[in-house]
Order: C-alpha cells, then structure tokens, then sequence
C-alpha cells in the first residue's frame, strides 16, 4: 500500500481494485459464493503488488534501514490510528471495551478490526526482506506448507483471546500467509509472466481462481480461517494473477482507478476507523431493502467520503500519516 516515486499504472490500479474489494467486504453480509471469492484475494493483491515491487525495485538497504523506512510508513499510522479509533470509539461506541481494545490491541502489536493488517504487512515485509537479503527465499514454500497446518490448528480454536497460546501464533501464522503472497508477486516477475501476458489467460484464471474461491469455506486471514488452505492458495493466486494480466493487457487509462490504489493507505486507514462504512451502509438502508444495491451504494458513498479525507490528510492532517520527525536534506 506504500508509495513509491515512479508509479507503475499496473500496480495502482491492482490496488484500486484490491482497496474497492476491501470496502466492499466489509459492507457485505451474508457468506455467499462471491463473498467468499473476494475474500480470497483482496488482502493478497496487496501483497502481490508488493512483491511485484520488490523485484522490480529492489531495495539497497540494510535490515535496519528497511525496517525503519517501514516502521514510518506503516507503525507510526498503526499507532496514531489505533489511538483515534479509541478517541472516536469513546463517543460513538457505549460497551467501554471498545474504547480498551484499540490500545490494548496496539501493545499486543495485532492490532484493533481491520487495523491488524498493518504491523502484520509490517513483518511480512521485513520477513522477505531478510529471506531474500539472504538469500533464504527457497524457505517460501516452507512458509507456505506451515501455514497449511498452523491454519487447520488455530480455526479449530478462538484465536481472539490474548490469554491463550492460539492467540500468538495466529499473529505469527498470518504473518506467514502475507509473506508467501509476497513471494509469489516477485516470483511472477522473476519468471517474466507478467511481461507480455495474453488477456484470455488472464481471464481464465480469474474464472479459475472464482470457482475455487467459490468451493472454500469463507476465509478470513485475520484469523488464519483459510477453510481449505489448498483452494484458498490456489484461489488467490489464480485471481491477483490473472488481474495484473487483464490490466496490462487492457492498458486502461482510468485516473480515479489510480488515484485509489496511490491512496489504498489512507482509505484502509479511515474507512472503517471514521465509522464510513457503518454509516453508508445505514444511508442506503433508509432507500432500499435489495443487498446488493445496498453494497453497491455504500461502497460509492464510502469512496465520495474518502476524496476530502484523504486530501486532509495529505494537507493539513497530514502529521496522522506521515512521521513528523524527518531529517532534512541538505541543500547540495
């Protein structure tokens, strides 16, 4: 979700669609067949991209310079975000546990609703870093196969509870199933399959990784829940893959579809922290009784509200989002 200085439209507009899909699963109810598939590929597009950058950018720095750059663009918002979710929680929320949680789920480093995504994109990015620093990235499919078995093991219990063992090793186990969707963005590169892709292809693997998608259990990689690891893989994977190969086929000129993706951060960020998804879904409730026109609506509510949001908070709000203490350079 970070930005870069030279955009890849490819990649902007993977996350746009991947940032509308995460709206849009938040606002659905029901676990229907499409429910599902999207389930399977939202979180992981990102993941994809990122590996797809990390390949196509591959970083100089040290460790500690990785993960400090990081720790600015991803903890200090997951930290500030964390608190104001407590601060808004406190007036709009009566039970005072959803006051506590978000500052109690900050130092349990997992993170409040759909704030875990953060510190666990976080160490998912600096495992890779360190994996292909040295050399270790044949280890993925290791990853890949303890995720197999550490997400039969914790589905099978509440991983919810801070006081319970299920607990730490979801947080370690999703890590895990971000970080092999990593490798396979920079695997797609290394392998030049995105390079000159045909668009039949890539439309057969989006049906592929539909109908797979559509024969697992409801994912939910907050809590390691894959259903069966096999399809949830072989879903995702199908369907970031074939998206990237439409888009670059297509060569879509599509500047708002950019725009979401250059500012995927910030609308994950607020969309459910400001309470906008709640509030659409309640507008659109008051005008019609049909779910998905219900979903459609609020998702389109949900982005107008995130225009003026995120130019606050690339203007005068912007010290929420972008670490206040920055060296400056000197002048040369």
């Amino acid at each position: 979700m970070t930005a870069s200085a030279q955009r890849n439209p490819v990649l902007d507009q993977a996350k746009g669609i991947a940032i509308i899909l995460v709206v849009t699963g938040h606002l659905m109810s029901g676990e229907t067949g499409l429910e599902k598939w999207i389930y399977s590929f939202h979180l992981p597009l990102f993941l994809v991209v990122n590996g797809c950058l990390q390949f196509l950018r591959p970083s100089r720095q040290t460790v500690g310079q990785y993960a400090w750059k990081e720790t600015k663009v991803l903890l200090y918002p997951f930290v500030v975000f964390s608190l104001l979710k407590s601060v808004i929680n406190f007036f709009v929320e009566s039970d005072p546990e959803e006051f506590i949680d978000p500052i109690s789920r900050l130092f349990l480093f997992s993170g409040d609703g759909a704030l875990w995504y953060l510190p666990a994109f976080f160490l998912s990015a600096l495992l890779f870093f360190v994996l292909h620093r040295s050399g270790l990235l044949k280890l993925e499919g290791l990853l890949c196969l303890t995720t197999l078995l550490c997400s039969g093991v914790i589905a099978t219990n509440d991983p919810y509870q801070p006081d319970s063992l299920m607990f730490y090793v979801n947080l370690i186990n999703r890590t895990l199933v971000l970080c092999v969707f990593t490798g396979i963005g920079w695997w797609l590169e290394q392998r030049k399959i995105l390079s000159s892709p045909l668009a039949r292809t890539g439309w057969l693997l989006i049906a592929a990784g539909l109908v797979l998608g559509m024969m697992n259990s409801q994912p939910d990689i907050h809590y390691s829940r894959l259903g069966n690891p096999i399809l949830f893989y072989g879903s995702a994977t199908a369907t970031c893959t074939g998206i990237l190969m439409v888009l670059k086929t297509l060569n879509l000129k599509m500047k708002w579809l950019c725009w979401l993706g250059r500012n995927s951060l910030l609308i994950y960020l607020t969309h459910t922290t400001f309470h906008y998804t709640g509030i659409a879904r309640s507008i659109m409730e008051m005008w019609t009784t049909q779910s998905w026109v219900i979903t459609a609506g609020a998702v389109i509510l949900v982005m107008l509200a995130e225009i003026p949001t995120v130019r606050l908070l690339q203007g005068p709000l912007r010290m929420l989002v972008q670490y206040p203490f920055q060296r400056k350079k000197a002048n040369s």
